[in-house]
């Protein structure tokens, strides 16, 4: 369960508008990404290859959340600085969030990859970055 609620605050903070679940083992999770909900040929496969014992904390999925309310992305990249952003997580939850603690969160996120899926085999990745 929280692999996907990770997956979606993750996906839709890179743009996807919908998510359609195909497929859940003990090591992964697939689904659909579709990037216009009137538009099924805007679509976009994908697999993550992690346990659900692996998903990220709840605090990395904030700060996904984050992202994703307040269209911080460009493309992947964060349009903030670590410090404004920083501001606006603790601002989200109530509390000042140490600049050591952040970065625990934020090198969480940065080190996660999806791999996008073509005809079946894995081509790319989502991620986001600096």
């Amino acid at each position: 369960m929280r692999r996907r609620q990770f997956l979606n605050e993750f996906l839709m903070a890179l743009g996807a508008k919908q998510i359609h679940w195909k497929s859940e083992t003990d090591t992964s999770i697939s689904g659909v990404v579709f990037y216009e909900v009137n538009d099924p040929e805007e679509y976009q496969e994908f697999i993550w290859h992690a346990k659900e014992s692996e998903s990220p904390s709840a605090e990395v999925t904030n700060l996904a959340q984050l992202i994703k309310e307040h269209s911080l992305l460009s493309i992947d990249k964060i349009k903030v600085s670590r410090c404004d952003l920083r501001k606006l997580y603790s601002k989200k939850i109530g509390r000042i969030v140490s600049e050591s603690e952040f970065l625990v969160y934020l090198e969480t996120l940065f080190s996660i990859e999806v791999s996008m899926v073509d005809e079946g085999s894995e081509t790319d990745v989502y991620f986001i970055h600096e």
